[in-house]
């Protein structure tokens, strides 16, 4: 069973809260919340950061329910988990964003409901 997927504002005050940190980890606070990031430097478009995610899905095996190993699957599993019914997201330039070093980046948050 397939559900709709809405907006959720608070999800995206709580993703732009995050976002405003520039910190490329996940928010260790984001409780039982799902959480996708990305980030690029130039011009940022959100369709990318949602096509990165989901590009993952190559890597995914559907028989098996995992991913390939020493890849990357579980944004692609979020984007497309049939039970989140919610989602908000926020992007912030960064100009410096931590862990990675990178300075001016665009950091993209998005939380979703249930993970």
């Amino acid at each position: 069973m397939y559900t709709s997927v809405s907006w959720d504002s608070e999800l995206e005050a709580f993703a732009k809260d995050y976002a405003t940190k520039c910190i490329w980890e996940h928010n260790k606070e984001r409780g039982w919340r799902g959480e996708n990031l990305f980030t690029m430097s130039g011009d940022l478009t959100v369709k990318t950061a949602v096509e990165n995610w989901y590009n993952e899905y190559q890597y995914y095996n559907m028989t098996t329910l995992i991913c390939a190993e020493g890849e990357m699957c579980g944004h692609y599993t979020q984007v497309v988990w049939a039970s989140s019914n919610r989602v908000g997201c926020a992007s912030v330039l960064c100009e410096t964003l931590e862990v990675l070093n990178e300075t001016n980046m665009h950091l993209v948050v998005c939380n979703y409901e249930p993970p």
